[in-house]
């Protein structure tokens, strides 16, 4: 949900707040979940994460780039696609360096890919060198959570670049393994005063320093702190949620790849409408990812219209699904 308001022309400071910490508190939290039956079935680990997350990258990537034109006649895009251009498409689909705008939000399929099968085999190794889980993990997982942000740094200063794997991926690796360190830490009691009080720290951090996944050179260190202060509230609070907003939040949150995949495309709705409402430009109806300068609330409807629509689209799925099987 932080990700849709994220994305949805919010005001400056809110954009900001968020990205100090939004997706790496999804590498923290998937780094959080691992199974520790992992490390001695890592064939099993792979499959997984190939089956979870490289095949629906290239699923969707490649429905949506077979409707490119279409989406083009629309109005979603300004430019076509020839055949040569999908050719290259599907190469840097099928390899995860590619994919269309409006899954512009797909990055974080391939990193959360790259950084849990580099994660999984660093701490295996680890264990292997070693002969045992030093400190229950927690060492390890330490030190190879300060590994990777080194790495990360270094990425972003050398004067070349590494195919597929760069700053970001390093970054996602050292936010997944803090994440599977915490979980070691961690009491079983969340503290809602932690909560609070981490998010409100990186409110008031947001003031003098931004940063995002994007963000390189010394900054990674300062960035990757105020992110795990964001991650370690928002771990708190989910903690103590409870009831309805469990459930609701459980709902949503199970459906992640169908916001991710279509909270874009909802977005055009939304434009769709301010188009029609002040008599503008069919054109603008490509502005990406939302329009700017309607109005200073477009971002609410922008934020709401992301979530719901690709829920609902999750629920037809569901039952054309259930037809299909009766």
């Amino acid at each position: 949900m932080l990700m849709v308001v994220g994305h949805s022309g919010c005001p400056v400071f809110l954009n900001e707040y968020i990205y100090q910490f939004h997706m790496p508190c999804f590498f923290f939290v998937s780094g959080f979940l691992l199974k520790e039956k992992y490390l001695n079935d890592m064939t099993t680990f792979f499959k997984r994460r190939f089956k979870g997350l490289w095949w629906p990258f290239v699923k969707w990537s490649v429905i949506f780039m077979l409707l490119h034109n279409v989406f083009a006649a629309w109005h979603l895009y300004d430019n076509t696609y020839t055949w040569k251009d999908m050719a290259y498409k599907l190469f840097y689909i099928v390899t995860m360096t590619g994919s269309e705008q409006l899954l512009g939000g797909y990055w974080f399929l391939k990193e959360l890919l790259y950084a849990s099968v580099i994660s999984i085999v660093a701490l295996k190794l680890v264990h292997i060198i070693l002969g045992r889980k030093a400190d229950n993990g927690i060492r390890t997982g330490v030190f190879l959570t300060l590994l990777f942000l080194v790495c990360a740094y270094v990425l972003s200063v050398l004067p070349f670049k590494i195919p597929t794997i760069g700053s970001k991926t390093m970054l996602a690796t050292s936010f997944f393994l803090a994440g599977y360190t915490y979980r070691k830490m961690l009491e079983n009691q969340s503290r809602l005063w932690i909560g609070l009080m981490a998010l409100f720290i990186v409110a008031g951090v947001t003031f003098f320093f931004t940063g995002s996944m994007e963000t390189t050179s010394w900054a990674v260190f300062p960035y990757f702190a105020v992110a795990m202060t964001g991650s370690v509230g928002v771990i708190n609070l989910a903690g103590l949620i409870k009831g309805s907003a469990l459930k609701a939040l459980n709902y949503v949150g199970d459906k992640t790849l169908y916001i991710l995949t279509f909270h874009f495309i909802a977005f055009k709705l939304v434009s769709l409408m301010w188009i029609g409402v002040y008599d503008l430009p069919i054109h603008r109806l490509s502005d990406f990812p939302v329009m700017s300068g309607v109005n200073m609330f477009s971002w609410i409807v922008y934020s709401i219209i992301g979530v719901i629509v690709p829920l609902g689209v999750w629920e037809v799925s569901q039952f054309m699904q259930s037809g299909f099987r009766k």
